[in-house]
């Protein structure tokens, strides 16, 4: 079979052809539709090669976005996960393709040695499941493998007593454990076979735990220890009621709280290995170091944050241009200065975008790189790109309370209401320790129905009182509910703490409300009546 099927629409011949040429020379065997012979049956030769490529090389025109051969050619591979996109303008593919990065050879002039050309060698490589042929001159290999952080092993959960039940639990959710864990892709994660060892695999951190039941009652105990200085870092007990015929269910609960209370952004782990992280310049972190000061942001919200998460995201992508967290990682962070306004430059959105697109076609199964497309594609107005990535999301990794909580704020500002506030009351039950954005969303559908003093519970609960959100929504509430001086002082405290001018209020809240105009008006009439001098 060939390595690459390459897909383009006729009026891109000329340049295909130099393509061609130019990947056989890279060591790929190459295929398109120039080599069928006269008399073969088109579309059945097609076909066939299609299926048995190791990739498909789609180079998307303005004529190729309009051929449904090109389009069809596409959705066959991205269905089979082989698609590595190409622009030949500079254009984007069209709708239904743009979730997945396209490596632009609009200037490409033919060199063999031309950094466009050189990202596509790449991309084609690590689609065969390996690495490209000029690997080791690429800059896009990735980052050295001892940047890539701690490992975690699960040892095998200890039952109290000689019960045959309660064995078979105990290694099922060890098992469960440990595969949720890997799914976080911040983190290494032994194999059961080593993590029986322990320390001896390796592992800087080790999570056990110990089982026991007392008629209907099981506890489960839990320790995460880090093996460097024996010092434990968390710990719990769960108590739970034992029935043999939901004992799936059981298992999913407690592999539930277990995992998101460890290996969460807002979890142990995190916690952990921000304290030393914090005290470095961000110049000088690490590939690895540089996502846990993103987390730090996260959790923070602050201006500060914002701008030593930035430093150490961009040069994280510099050092290793050919890891997709990296690039989830930037986009992040990028669209934080268009959400927030927090040291804003040119092309905040359209920056995390491309951000987000690399990251995902790097890796398609990421699943913070689909968060990331998720939360930029919603700012974008591209309301079913980014619930497609937001589900995608979540199958791939449905522990992650912070992706959680955020797609589940998207669906209900884009009118999904019910299945949105699900989401985020899963995500605040999944993680008790979960940042208190976590309750925006609860806020705003109170607000929405007019129940203001309902509304001004969950915004207290957010408990951010520098974020200047949290004062401006504080100031439409009370200025709703004819509290003036209450309105006042906290309208005050909102526009001293707010990046954006008074003016730009309006289309500051249209940014997020673009979907629900209606709470976006009420949102303003509220800061109105609490003394804000605008028109809407």
């Amino acid at each position: 079979m060939a390595d690459i099927f390459l897909s383009y629409a006729r009026d891109d011949r000329e340049i295909i052809e130099r393509l061609a040429a130019a990947l056989g020379d890279e060591g790929f065997e190459v295929w398109w539709d120039r080599r069928i012979v006269a008399g073969d049956e088109f579309s059945t030769i097609i076909e066939a090669e299609l299926a048995a490529a190791g990739t498909v090389v789609v180079a998307w025109s303005d004529s190729g976005s309009r051929s449904n051969w090109v389009k069809d050619e596409a959705s066959f591979a991205a269905s089979r996960g082989t698609l590595v996109a190409t622009t030949l303008d500079g254009g984007l593919p069209p709708m239904g393709f743009r979730q997945y990065h396209a490596i632009d050879l609009s200037t490409w002039a033919g060199g063999q040695g031309d950094e466009a050309l050189v990202q596509l060698v790449h991309a084609v490589g690590l689609r065969l499941g390996g690495t490209a042929p000029a690997a080791e001159t690429s800059p896009l290999a990735p980052e050295p493998a001892e940047d890539a952080g701690p490992w975690i092993a699960v040892t095998p959960i200890k039952v109290r007593g000689t019960d045959p039940e309660l064995t078979d639990l105990a290694e099922e959710l060890a098992d469960g454990i440990s595969s949720a864990l890997a799914r976080f892709s911040y983190l290494n994660v032994a194999s059961q076979a080593s993590a029986a060892a322990g320390k001896k695999a390796g592992a800087r951190y080790v999570l056990e735990g110990s089982l026991r039941r007392a008629g209907s009652s099981l506890r489960l105990s839990t320790r995460l220890t880090d093996t460097h200085n024996a010092r434990q870092i968390w710990g719990d007990d769960y108590h739970r009621n034992y029935d043999a015929d939901s004992v799936f269910e059981l298992l999913d609960d407690l592999t539930d709280h277990v995992v998101t209370a460890v290996a969460d952004p807002y979890g142990a782990l995190v916690r952990d290995l921000s304290a030393p992280v914090l005290q470095r310049d961000p110049k000088s972190l690490t590939v690895y170091e540089s996502l846990i000061r993103q987390f730090v942001y996260r959790q923070r919200v602050s201006p500060e944050d914002h701008l030593i998460a930035r430093t150490a995201a961009e040069l994280a992508v510099k050092k290793a241009p050919g890891n997709a967290t990296a690039w989830a990682a930037q986009s992040l962070i990028y669209l934080e200065e268009f959400k927030h306004g927090f040291n804003m430059r040119p092309d905040s959105l359209e920056r995390a975008l491309q951000a987000a697109r690399r990251a995902t076609e790097l890796d398609p199964n990421h699943a913070w790189a689909q968060f990331a497309l998720c939360d930029a594609s919603f700012f974008h107005r591209d309301v079913g790109m980014g619930r497609s990535a937001g589900l995608r999301s979540l199958e791939l990794n449905p522990r992650d309370s912070d992706a959680m909580a955020m797609v589940g704020v998207w669906f209900a500002f884009t009118g999904d209401w019910e299945r949105g506030l699900g989401l985020v009351k899963r995500a605040i039950s999944l993680n008790p320790n979960h940042p208190g954005w976590y309750w925006f969303a609860i806020f705003y559908d109170h607000y929405r129905q007019g129940e203001y003093e309902l509304a001004l519970e969950y915004i207290e609960r957010v408990n951010m009182p520098q974020y200047w959100v949290c004062p401006e929504l504080v100031a439409a509430t009370q200025g709703q509910l004819g509290n003036q001086d209450k309105a006042h002082a906290a309208l005050d405290q909102f526009l001293a703490l707010c990046p954006f001018r008074p003016e730009e209020i309006p289309a500051l809240l249209d940014r997020w409300l673009y979907g629900q105009p209606n709470v976006r008006d009420l949102i303003l009439d509220g800061l109105c009546k609490a003394g804000l001098k605008v028109s809407g």
